[in-house]
């Protein structure tokens, strides 16, 4: 359940980055019309790239919770993988980098979701849960 409280976080802060960043975007950019057209190509550009990548994180988020479920071990050991990538650039991110609030308010949630399926997901009852599902019937 918590990998599914990580996609929804995921989502909220896709959906409100950017508005939040929208008025960075105007202040900061180009006073010419060109860099400005420019500008709006290479922000349009990296949008989509990171939309599209975005979407197959979270679809990946969400096979491994669903196959999780099933007691697949393999779902757990890459949600792991995900999850604790995600919590160390979040913590770098938070460290090196300055936010606004609900920004710095939605990494944190992101840590902390994060750093609880990692401690959840390697306690003896998961354990034993992917132990008794991985063997033959």
């Amino acid at each position: 359940m918590v990998l599914y409280a990580i996609v929804g976080l995921s989502v909220l802060n896709a959906l409100v980055s950017p508005f939040l960043d929208r008025g960075d975007a105007l202040r900061d950019a180009p006073s010419t019309a060109d860099g400005v057209e420019v500008s709006l190509g290479v922000g349009l550009a990296l949008l989509v790239v990171f939309v599209l990548l975005g979407l197959g994180f979270l679809l990946l988020y969400v096979l491994c919770a669903r196959k999780m479920l099933e007691g697949r071990n393999w779902a757990r050991l890459t949600a792991t993988v995900l999850v604790g990538l995600g919590v160390l650039f979040a913590f770098i991110n938070i460290v090196a980098s300055s936010y606004t609030t609900i920004r710095l308010v939605t990494l944190v949630i992101g840590v902390v979701l994060g750093v609880a399926f990692l401690y959840l997901a390697w306690q003896r009852p998961s354990n034993e849960f992917f132990a008794t599902a991985g063997r033959p019937r």
